[in-house]
């Protein structure tokens, strides 16, 4: 068992089957597994040096992918609970942590360069950072062919991804 920090669930294994259910009512939803899947969140502070810069100085959280090594802008600090999960359903990073604060450094910097329109690099800080996780469903379904297909559902959005 490993202690961690998850935005909670939106959905339950029940409203993720009837979701499906309701999208294709020809499959059969055979068993549900569940997987953490990790994030890094890291909040960025930029600080442009001198008076007439100042005005641009502000706040960027960013969400960083441990796996595939993707960075997005975060809507804010994350609501998080804390929970024990088992070792084995926990995905494990594929990002090394210097891999990850680069890409997350040239991806703030690049995103706000170009909006700012300036050849001036401000400062970056980060003040706050933080690993993360977000619960996905492994659905496992058969069609009325009685093929097997997985569908990845997240638990938060309730986006469906078939897998192949």
């Amino acid at each position: 068992m490993k202690t961690i920090d998850i935005i909670p669930d939106v959905h339950t294994e029940e409203s993720a089957e009837q979701i499906l259910l309701n999208q294709d009512g020809t499959i059969s939803v055979e068993k549900i597994d569940s997987v953490y899947y990790p994030y890094h969140y890291m909040h960025y502070r930029l600080v442009w040096e001198g008076k007439r810069l100042g005005k641009l100085n502000k706040t960027v959280p960013c969400l960083i992918d441990m796996v595939l090594g993707r960075a997005a802008v975060a809507n804010g600090e994350p609501v998080l609970e804390t929970r024990e999960v088992d070792d084995e359903i926990i995905l494990a990073p594929k990002v090394s942590m210097e891999e990850i604060e680069s890409i997350g450094h040239d991806f703030i910097l690049k995103l706000h360069i170009a909006k700012a329109k300036m050849f001036h690099m401000p400062k970056l800080e980060l003040p706050h950072r933080k690993t993360i996780y977000k619960k996905f469903f492994v659905v496992h379904c058969t069609n009325e062919y009685n093929e097997s297909f997985l569908i990845l559902f997240d638990t938060i959005d309730g986006n469906i991804t078939v897998l192949v």
